[in-house]
């Protein structure tokens, strides 16, 4: 069997996390998987013991600004030329059986270029089947103001985005390398095949998925996956955990800071390698990474909304409070609160009063620890690597004699 070649963003550690889980299991169905990755977090690529080629990757600030600006604008005509360019050396470099793509939004056009199937490793949010307009970021009726303005301004930058279209550098670079016509940004970043690594349950899809769509189920880093510090300390007495990791602002980072800071509360905080203020209150707790241990005393956990971080504290029936720094992150903690197996909040708006009493609420509040324990048990009946996995293996087997078919 031909390689598998998984295509990544090594700058962002969910991306990360979950191409690495798919791939060990990959490798335990005895497929060989190469990766093409660049980026802070490619060192746990070689940590396990994956071959590795360097990969061209977008600059992580210039992407986290145009995230947080909720444009999505940071490819030009020159960067995605220039991705297109590494990505297709690598791909004929390999010659895989078939390419996986996680946060490479130009990998479809490599592809497509060197004419190998593509999987899409994408959140069910991002593809055309996601709900991401009914309702941003809400709780109780006092929010109901924020969720208006949140609405408008994700309706505003979406008219936007579609008079944009034909302008986008995606349309411009499929015309210039002769490829399929540019058919707006959510099919683009769609493949032949496309592994949603979420439950139904939590963001149902807005119509009947397609046969090349499927729920594989959530993906947010077995334990053992990162590499946890030898001598961590965790409180006695239970504790709020905030894990704050490769996407987290600096602005969300102080904010974080001076609501749960220099009080009698624990708090608990891991960062992904992000860089922090130079002194801490004495009440928080700070590491890189930390194990599924730290949930056992945690009574909840505050987030910025990623999707690994979201199911990872439902796997341990840990209700959230998000704080939602751009779009995507608004389209996710809108299903947290819907269910309410948490609270949601934007970044731009909340206070810390708010956010101290969000605390307060989940603590009162029983329903949400219970609805949490709904979601832990279908998360732990839940096989999502290994059904990544051979999906994949299989589409590389059937659907490589069908290069023509790349219909999301």
């Amino acid at each position: 069997m031909k390689p598998i070649l998984i295509l990544t963003n090594a700058n962002f550690l969910g991306h990360m996390v979950r191409c690495i889980e798919i791939a060990s299991a990959l490798r335990t169905l005895g497929a060989p998987v190469i990766f093409a990755a660049s980026g802070r977090y490619v060192d746990l690529l070689h940590r396990w013991q994956f071959s590795v080629l360097p990969l061209f990757t977008p600059d992580r600030d210039r992407t986290l600004a145009a995230i947080t600006a909720n444009n999505f604008d940071f490819y030009d005509l020159p960067l995605a030329r220039q991705c297109v360019e590494a990505e297709t050396a690598c791909i004929r470099q390999v010659d895989p059986s078939v390419v996986v793509g996680d946060f490479r939004w130009t990998a479809k056009m490599s592809a497509e270029q060197c004419t190998v199937p593509y999987a899409s490793v994408i959140n069910v949010l991002w593809t055309p089947y996601g709900q991401r307009t009914s309702a941003g970021p809400g709780n109780a009726s006092p929010k109901a103001g924020l969720v208006r303005r949140l609405r408008r301004r994700l309706a505003r930058t979406l008219h936007r985005q579609s008079r944009q279209r034909l302008q986008s550098p995606f349309a411009l670079l499929r015309a210039e390398l002769g490829l399929l016509p540019f058919r707006g940004f959510a099919a683009e970043i769609c493949g032949d095949l496309n592994l949603m690594p979420d439950l139904p349950q939590l963001y149902p899809p807005a119509a009947e998925l397609p046969e090349n769509f499927h729920f594989v189920g959530p993906l947010f880093g077995a334990d053992g996956i990162l590499p946890a510090p030898a001598a961590v300390r965790l409180p006695d007495e239970p504790y709020l955990y905030c894990s704050l990791s490769s996407a987290a602002t600096p602005g969300l980072i102080e904010l974080v800071i001076a609501a749960f800071g220099n009080s009698t509360q624990p708090v608990v905080m891991s960062t992904g390698r992000q860089a922090l203020p130079a002194s801490l209150p004495a009440n928080i707790h700070c590491y890189d990474f930390l194990s599924d241990d730290v949930f056992r005393k945690a009574h909840a956990i505050v987030c910025y909304g990623g999707n690994g971080t979201i199911y990872r504290a439902l796997a341990h029936g840990t209700p959230m409070i998000g704080i939602a720094t751009h779009r995507e992150q608004i389209w996710q903690l809108a299903g947290v609160a819907a269910r309410k197996v948490g609270l949601a909040f934007a970044e731009r708006d909340v206070t810390v009063a708010e956010l101290r009493g969000a605390v307060d609420a989940i603590l009162r509040d029983p329903e949400y620890r219970q609805n949490c324990a709904r979601f832990q048990a279908l998360i732990a009946a839940s096989q999502a690597a290994e059904s990544a996995a051979r999906l994949i293996v299989e589409f590389a087997q059937e659907d490589e004699q069908k290069p023509d078919a790349r219909t999301p």
